[in-house]
């Protein structure tokens, strides 16, 4: 790694010393260049056309991500945030009374919010793994957990921070993701600090899925941030796959991976025109599901969508 030439390349270094990386790293002039090209597009051309010829580039974001974890572009999502990526992961996950989430002392708080969440409306019992002598997730404890007779059969998700966000631990990921596979638990990793730091080798890891953001070590925008679902041969995934997938499949269509619409078997919607995008209203070509559609939203949002500007 040429430690200069990426000093060089970050303008921001000759006039700060910033050290929030876990919250946002300096920008790459590469990607300043990219994000103001984009936004010159979009000046000349308008939102939809510039997003219409920039579709190889985010296309090509998909692989690059897979190439980061070692995974199939399939298994990528690419989505607004790290949070948002963990949301989707962890409520794809078909949670019944009695199940178990086993996570450690470090956790990150707004996961463990989504925990009592669960907790509330689905009856999962939250299980703190307690930390061993170097302030690690104690893996002998983890185990044990894992094989209590009466309540490891009932151990559903294995969740843990690989960084924390609050100090520099780093979790036994690797050693977790095995103890997890060993006692038929799911294991999600949240890779939030990790990414640009430490390799990431999901098959390594041993982990089912995994989130992240792009705007902390990776130092990408702001704005950006990936889930990865492990995928298994057609028939056998664990339900939490295909829930999951479905899950992406209604994300927005610029953050979910077309391809997962396409492995589902679902048929996307015609292509409305231009004037009728900007209109928010179907075109006389758009197909007669589009219809479904607004109903569908006024169901979801209310009678009075969309609403009528003041």
């Amino acid at each position: 790694m040429d430690i200069e030439r990426l000093r060089a390349d970050t303008p921001g270094c000759a006039t700060a010393l910033h050290l929030n990386n876990a919250g946002a790293a300096l920008m790459p002039r590469p990607v300043y260049e990219a994000l103001t090209a984009h936004l010159a597009r979009e000046y000349a051309i308008g939102g939809y056309e510039a997003k219409e010829e920039a579709e190889g580039r985010i296309a090509a974001v998909y692989d690059a991500v897979a190439r980061l974890l070692g995974a199939d572009a399939s298994e990528i999502a690419i989505v607004e945030n790290a949070t948002r990526a963990f949301d989707l992961g962890f409520h794809s996950i078909p949670f019944e009374p009695g199940d178990v989430i086993l996570t450690a002392v470090a956790e990150y708080a707004s996961n463990y919010l989504a925990y009592l969440r669960a907790a509330e409306t689905t009856g999962v019992v939250i299980r703190v793994v307690p930390d061993d002598e170097h302030g690690q997730l104690d893996l002998t404890a983890l185990e044990r957990a894992l094989a209590e007779p009466g309540v490891g059969h009932r151990v559903r998700l294995v969740a843990v921070s690989h960084i924390p966000t609050h100090f520099g631990l780093i979790q036994p990921a690797a050693a977790i993701g095995a103890l997890a596979r060993r006692y038929g638990a799911l294991f999600f990793l949240d890779a939030t600090q990790s990414a640009g730091q430490l390799p990431l080798d999901v098959a390594a890891l041993g982990c089912d899925l995994l989130c992240s953001t792009g705007r902390k070590y990776l130092r990408g925008p702001r704005g950006v941030g990936f889930l990865y679902v492990r995928g298994t041969p057609p028939g056998t995934a664990p339900p939490v796959h295909r829930s999951a997938r479905r899950h992406l499949d209604r994300a927005p269509m610029n953050c979910a991976p077309m391809r997962a619409a396409s492995r589902t078997g679902r048929r996307t919607s015609r292509p409305r025109s231009a004037s009728a995008r900007r209109s928010n209203t179907p075109s006389r070509s758009a197909s007669p599901r589009s219809g479904r559609r607004s109903r569908g939203r006024r169901r979801r949002f209310g009678p009075d969508w969309p609403r009528s500007p003041a």
